[in-house]
């Protein structure tokens, strides 16, 4: 909108349409552009209109007239305006009153004019789509005048009925459309959060779906949650009597015909018609269509007729009250076919009293839910399943109990799993039962973050299990995990002692999981590990859904240690399809966060940090207090330069509450945070929170290399603060820790810190040596932005030791990667190398690195998306790198360059 004003301003007349339903927030965004132009030149002219003034001639003329400068207009033309607004000529008879039109468009236009002569101007009009025609006409006549001069037009209009002002008509590539969507699932959280305390996805997915993405609906229906608490479909009065009297003038049986609708989820005219006749639905519909209740559907279904509004079902629902709700759910279930999921579903709130056939036929919808991958609608099931199981049947209520509390779990309704949970461990009668029970109160109480208390319960429930190998086992993987977050060395050796257990019981699939959980210790606390054997373990059996299983082990292992970028990608593509799919948020929170790592490893800094933003969302959504997602944004904003963004996000996310006595979430966030005031150049804060970092590493045991690239960042910040002794030490620790391991990626880390202390120390022979042994390390490494970090120390130490040509070629290829990646930041610093050395940037026609392997892939016949897979980075990347090549060889197509000879 700025923007859109500031062309305005000093070049050609620009229009702004701002698109969106009620209550969206047009008026709110057009007020704060407003306010910015207060306290300058602009004059602002405002009119608005009304549904009801569409039909009253010049309604929009007796607004828009006073504000206008009326001492320039021809004195005929201004009589003409007060003939019009004096009420002689009425809205019939506009057209045929001789010259009456064309006079009052021509004193408008002179009156525009002449305020536009004096200061820049801004016509504001509101609900431009129910302006009148005769005021319309008049303003459409006057602005196209205005064209040249210092002249913006701002509207606001809901996505129908359509504007009689046709901007774009007149405006052509000057005319923008600002369409301010519904608000996503992520919206809604936090302005229920800013309301009440205790949200649940439920919550969220219900007032989302029942306020239609309004921002006032929904701070309304927040509100109403705030003072009464959350009932499903419930409406605050005011909005329950705004369509309560649209339902009021369709009449009685329409509004029940509507009702059932609403309780049914959608308009089955099929069914309806087997409920309450097919005559009655046929003229009931049409009533409601005429009325504007009910309209096309936006899908395919058979019959094309939705609600207009949710607010409209909700609202018929509310208002059948609770025996006429129960009388509907009757004729519903009576109009279905016995074994229709929906059956079961009008079946059961037929009746609050206990009833076991019922109760059998809701837990069969409830698995019919869950085999679809409808989670949340499961667990709805499987509870009122339970609270229909009579008291005598301990077994099935017990089973119908743990069920819900499951599907509530994966579904990310931690509320609504934890207690459900808790009871059935409660009432559990026998070591099979507590096991399951008690496996879910773990999961459940690891979500929330209360990780000393979920290994006190775990630790004393495995104590109890000790009898029975097998349920020892299935809870004994959520133990590792729980372990690792305190003491890696501690879930290595309960690892060890349980893979030991499984397999003297005979467990040999249990034992190979152990074997994989340790192995994944192992890589953490820096040893030699043979990944590709510990992910054939496991790949064949590998479940995205169970986020404590062996598979995510191995497929983290993957990630570390780089070994094939491609397959990882593959993987998270099946990950995140099987986790939607299955309806398993918490596990699809976690898939998504491993797409922005690895984005972020790829050097696609942009696109990892949309990706870890969603992982957020979808953990706040889930109520995962655990997510490490922030601390991957933060890392992806900084080098981009978005420093200020970077700390508001890490701030707000879920680590910056960690304490030291849960040291992996403490060293996350520290990590992050040592990161992005290297990225502002605070130097000794830098040092300070990295220093911090490496010493939570080592109270956790945390020693690989590989999965958390911070220690060369220490080593980089201490010789900026001039602590060069220290940051030797510290190159030296990163080397031995590298060579435990053998990882390459490591051993490139350990390079860098060794070519950064080095330089820091005046030994630039030895930091020539060691840059030069990262850089060639990275050929099994593909992590181009730590490649070109890599390269920006050693052009330095070469630019140092004497060797120009070599840094200017070294820092080039540095440059052309940080740009590619969009790290601004470190884009910086590799440029200031390139003037202290003298080299000429950005005018040379000397290939990059990076150039000439997209050169080659282009020779070999490889489209851009193949490269950029080949290449891992974004097809965006590898378009910009084609456009300086071509640039840099003087060719102008794809053809040109494959034929174009060798120099």
């Amino acid at each position: 909108m700025a923007s859109v004003l500031a062309d305005a301003r000093t070049g050609p007349a620009r229009a702004l349409e701002i698109v969106g339903p009620a209550g969206i927030g047009k008026t709110a965004l057009v007020e704060t552009a407003l306010a910015e132009l207060a306290d300058g030149d602009w004059r602002v002219i405002r009119l608005g209109f009304t549904e009801a003034e569409r039909q009253i001639a010049w309604s929009g003329l007796s607004s828009l007239w006073p504000q206008l400068d009326a001492a320039e207009v021809p004195i005929a033309d201004g009589l003409a305006v007060s003939a019009a607004l004096g009420g002689t000529v009425d809205g019939d008879d506009v057209e045929a009153a001789s010259g009456l039109p064309a006079a009052v468009a021509g004193a408008v236009r002179s009156a525009l004019g002449a305020v536009v002569a004096a200061s820049p101007t801004v016509l504001v009009v509101d609900d431009v789509a129910w302006a009148d025609a005769a005021s319309a006409a008049v303003i459409t006549a006057a602005v196209r005048g205005r064209l040249g001069d210092r002249f913006a037009v701002l509207t606001t209009a809901r996505p129908a009925p359509s504007s009689v002002i046709d901007l774009a008509r007149m405006f052509g590539d000057r005319h923008t459309v600002l369409t301010l969507p519904p608000l996503g699932h992520a919206e809604v959280l936090r302005i229920l959060r800013s309301h009440v305390s205790d949200v649940t996805p439920a919550m969220v997915d219900g007032v989302a779906g029942l306020a239609g993405g309004n921002p006032l609906h929904t701070r309304l229906v927040a509100e109403m949650i705030a003072r009464g608490g959350w009932q499903p479909g419930r409406l605050p009065e005011s909005i329950l009597a705004a369509f309560g009297a649209d339902l009021e003038r369709v009449g009685r049986e329409v509004e029940e015909i509507l009702a059932a609708a609403g309780l049914h989820g959608q308009i089955d005219l099929a069914l309806l018609g087997a409920a309450f006749g097919p005559e009655r639905v046929e003229t009931g519909m049409g009533v409601a269509e005429s009325s504007g209740l009910i309209g096309a559907a936006a899908d395919a279904r058979p019959e094309g007729l939705a609600f207009a509004h949710p607010m409209i079902a909700a609202a018929a629902v509310e208002r059948a009250g609770v025996m006429g709700r129960r009388s509907l759910h009757r004729r519903l279930a009576a109009a279905l076919p016995t074994g229709h999921e929906m059956h079961a579903v009008h079946l059961a709130e037929t009746t609050d009293a206990p009833d076991a056939a019922i109760a059998d036929v809701v837990e069969a919808a409830g698995a019919n839910a869950l085999e679809r991958g409808d989670r949340h609608v499961a667990g709805v099931r499987f509870r009122r399943a339970e609270a229909l199981t009579p008291e005598d049947a301990a077994a099935d209520r017990w089973r119908r109990q743990l069920r819900a509390a499951d599907a509530f779990l994966h579904a990310g309704d931690l509320g609504a799993a934890g207690p459900l949970a808790q009871r059935a461990f409660d009432e559990s009668t026998a070591l099979d039962q507590r096991a399951l029970a008690g496996g879910l109160c773990v999961q459940v109480r690891a979500s929330r973050g209360d990780m000393t208390e979920t290994q006190r319960f775990a630790r004393e429930l495995l104590l109890e299990l000790d009898p029975v190998p097998m349920l020892k086992g299935f809870l004994g993987r959520a133990g590792v995990r729980i372990d690792q977050v305190f003491d890696l060395h501690q879930a290595l050796a309960t690892a060890q002692r349980l893979r030991a257990e499984m397999a003297a019981a005979g467990l040999a699939d249990l034992a190979n999981e152990f074997a994989v959980l340790e192995a994944g210790c192992r890589y953490l606390v820096g040893e030699s590990v043979d990944v590709w054997a510990n992910w054939r373990l496991v790949r064949d059996h590998l479940d995205p859904t169970d986020t404590i299983g062996a598979g995510w082990f191995g497929f983290e292992m993957l990630v570390w240690s780089e070994l094939d970028p491609e397959l990882v990608h593959e993987l998270l593509d099946r990950f995140v399809d099987t986790c939607r799919a299955a309806g398993a948020m918490q596990a699809l929170a976690k898939a998504t966060e491993y797409r922005g790592i690895v984005l972020l490893r790829s050097g696609r800094l942009a696109e990892a940090a949309d990706a870890a933003a969603s992982a957020l969302d979808i953990a706040e959504l889930s109520e995962v207090t655990g997510s490490m997602a922030s601390t991957t944004v933060a890392a992806a904003l900084a080098p981009m330069g978005r420093l200020d963004e970077a700390r508001r996000v890490l701030m707000r996310g879920p680590t910056a509450s960690a304490t030291d006595a849960v040291p992996m979430l403490r060293f996350a966030h520290q990590v992050a945070l040592g990161q992005i005031e290297s990225c502002a150049g605070n130097w000794e804060a830098a040092a300070s929170e990295l220093s911090a970092a490496w010493a939570t590493a080592e109270k956790f045991g945390y020693e690989d290399v590989t999965a958390m690239w911070f220690r060369a960042d220490l080593v980089d910040a201490l010789a900026q603060v001039g602590s060069v002794s220290s940051a030797l030490e510290r190159a030296a620790v990163i080397e031995a820790l590298a060579t435990r391991s053998g990882r390459a990626g490591g051993l490139a880390q350990a390079d860098r810190a060794l070519a950064t202390a080095h330089l820091a120390a005046g030994e630039v022979r030895q930091a020539v040596d060691a840059g030069r042994r990262g850089i060639a390390r990275h050929a099994h490494v593909r992590m181009p932005l730590e490649l070109a970090r890599t390269q920006l120390v050693t052009g330095a130490a070469l630019r140092r030791a004497g060797q120009r040509a070599e840094a200017a070629t070294v820092l080039r290829d540095a440059l052309s990667s940080f740009e590619a990646c969009g790290a601004v930041v470190h884009a910086r610093r590799a440029a200031q190398e390139l003037d202290r050395l003298g080299a000429v940037r950005g005018s040379g026609n000397e290939l990059t690195a990076s150039e000439r392997e997209v050169v080659a892939h282009v020779r070999a016949g490889r489209s851009n998306v193949e490269i950029a897979r080949e290449m891992v980075v974004s097809v965006r990347t590898v378009e910009s790198h084609l456009t300086r090549i071509y640039r840099k060889l003087g060719v102008r197509s794809r053809m040109q360059l494959v034929t174009r000879p060798d120099d």
